[in-house]
């Protein structure tokens, strides 16, 4: 792994480990692997006792589909994420 990237994605881990909100979006739309892979990191970091939302901005709310996925309760509508996340991802 080139020094710069292993720089980046340590950083990246530290400022989510440091840190005690962390706030997920995935894209508008999303579909199993954009809401997936944002609550499998969700559920890791709730697990290590951080507040966690995970939400994306439309539709309103989880296509039927997908609501399986959210075995945590991480999910919120946008409309409850903060305007200054602590962390945003």
């Amino acid at each position: 792994m080139p020094n710069d990237l292993s720089a980046a994605l340590a950083a990246a881990a530290a400022t989510l480990s440091a840190a005690s909100d962390v706030t997920l979006l995935a894209h508008v739309n999303p579909d199993a692997d954009a809401l997936g892979s944002a609550l499998a990191l969700g559920l890791v970091l709730h697990r290590r006792g951080k507040a966690v939302r995970v939400s994306f901005g439309a539709p309103e709310s989880v296509p039927e589909t997908l609501r399986g996925l959210d075995v945590a309760g991480l999910l919120v509508p946008a409309s409850e994420v903060p305007a200054a996340p602590e962390v945003l991802v």
